[in-house]
């Protein structure tokens, strides 16, 4: 996934059926498509937002995001068409790289739209990737169309940054977005879909606002809690409504180990957004009386490696 394939209004270019017709070239294959490099690259009038928008036509915004009246009456009618038809949400975009920075949502639209036969990136206007389902797209007649209403079976869609969990298949997906990272960096993982629906289910003496809806928003914050269940059940501890309240101090090894290893593969894709938002959360296990004294020490480490980590990754972007 290009940065600079997203653009300004929250669409990702990377996966527009005229983006990957032009680096497929597809009318040479016989598929009558629009070819376009990018709305950044052609830094053109576009055709949806831009010629309505003196902010973004004068180049003063970089996203929409940055402007008072986001989300307009346009983007709004846009979001909506393409919630619709394209499975996809421009306001959601914005939001996540609003929030979380560009470097997570490019890693999360990665997984998100990554072709389970292939490795190639599904396009999402049509559900096709252009890779291995050129017969496919021969054959489509609505080449801007997914198949069916309910054709699932190409994308993964359990990247929902803010929608509360319709159900378990949103959770289901998440957990598979987050294994698949997990293992991409060297780590083998156990904890199911199921095993974190129970984890949120029992009872803590924390005081929690970051329920299972924002858990499963954020694929690092999910590997997360993944490690920690993983690591939980190796104790032997089963995940029943008293699990945390039981076994305080156990519970809190898992946690290290699972922060460890979030933000170890954090550092690996070069989040340094991420890693920023989790310092005060570190900070704060550091100084938990809770805590045992040697986790404390420990947490105090991590802070300071992951403090010299974001300043490494910082400064290479200066």
């Amino acid at each position: 996934m290009k940065e600079e394939l997203i653009a300004p209004c929250g669409m990702n270019c990377n996966i527009c059926a005229s983006y990957l017709a032009v680096t497929h070239d597809v009318k040479s294959k016989g598929v009558r498509m629009a070819y376009c490099k990018g709305c950044r690259p052609r830094n053109k009038a576009c055709s949806f937002l831009r010629k309505r928008c003196d902010l973004l036509l004068e180049n003063k915004v970089e996203y929409c995001f940055e402007c008072d009246d986001f989300p307009c009456e346009h983007l709004s009618a846009i979001d909506k068409r393409y919630r619709t038809h394209y499975r996809m949400s421009e306001i959601e975009n914005l939001e996540r790289i609003k929030d979380y920075g560009i470097s997570s949502f490019l890693e999360a639209e990665r997984v998100k739209w990554k072709c389970p036969r292939c490795g190639g990136v599904v396009c999402c206007h049509n559900g096709i990737c252009f890779d291995c389902g050129l017969d496919e797209l021969k054959r489509k007649k609505k080449l801007y169309r997914w198949s069916t209403p309910d054709d699932h079976a190409m994308v993964s869609e359990g990247h929902r940054e803010y929608r509360e969990p319709r159900g378990k298949g949103d959770v289901d997906r998440a957990v598979a977005e987050a294994i698949q990272l997990l293992a991409e960096h060297g780590y083998e993982c156990q904890a199911t879909a199921e095993d974190l629906i129970l984890w949120f289910q029992a009872d803590t003496p924390f005081d929690e606002d970051f329920g299972l809806d924002k858990v499963i928003a954020i694929p690092l914050v999910v590997v997360h809690e993944l490690v920690e269940i993983d690591n939980v059940k190796r104790m032997g501890i089963a995940l029943t409504k008293n699990a945390i309240v039981d076994n305080i101090e156990k519970v809190d090894d898992a946690h290290l180990k699972a922060a460890e290893a979030e933000l170890q593969i954090a550092a690996s894709m070069g989040d340094a957004r991420h890693l920023r938002w989790r310092l005060e959360h570190i900070r704060m296990w550091s100084e938990d009386p809770s805590v045992t004294p040697s986790n404390r020490e420990k947490y105090k480490a991590l802070l300071a490696k992951v403090t010299k980590t974001v300043e490494d990754l910082e400064e290479g972007e200066t």
